[in-house]
């Protein structure tokens, strides 16, 4: 498979994941990271899928709400964790798109909270399908 990406055109390696996409804060060190995966819907649902999804040790969960993102039912989780005297912040928006759910995960310093938040919202305001659900 071909990828194309700031003009350039190559081939990855093989054995690579393709179920996660990326982007990372240009701080250095960086403020926060953004995760993208997609994954199939068990037959329960997205709220047993995202209840089934277990908190890393010592991570708080502060909430859970519903909302709809690009027309589609959406769970999204905040939680924390605090380690060695840093706050990391997490949320997490579900989304459920036919067979599948395409799952956001942005996690921040505790100083970057604001921005990270704000990110995750513009995401979720922005996504658009480009195919019908499978």
């Amino acid at each position: 498979m071909a990828y194309r990406w700031r003009g350039l055109s190559f081939a990855a390696p093989e054995g690579r994941d393709e179920s996660h996409l990326l982007f990372v804060d240009a701080a250095e060190p960086p403020r926060w990271n953004f995760d993208l995966r997609v994954e199939a819907l068990p037959k329960g649902g997205l709220d047993a899928y995202v209840a089934a999804q277990a908190a890393p040790e010592g991570v708080v969960r502060d909430g859970r709400s519903a909302r709809t993102v690009a027309g589609q039912p959406a769970l999204v989780l905040s939680q924390h964790l605090d380690s060695g005297g840093s706050t990391l912040i997490q949320r997490q928006a579900f989304v459920a798109h036919g067979e599948r759910v395409i799952i956001a995960t942005m996690t921040a310093r505790a100083g970057a909270r604001a921005t990270a938040e704000a990110a995750l919202e513009r995401w979720m305001s922005s996504l658009a399908f480009e195919e019908e659900s499978p």
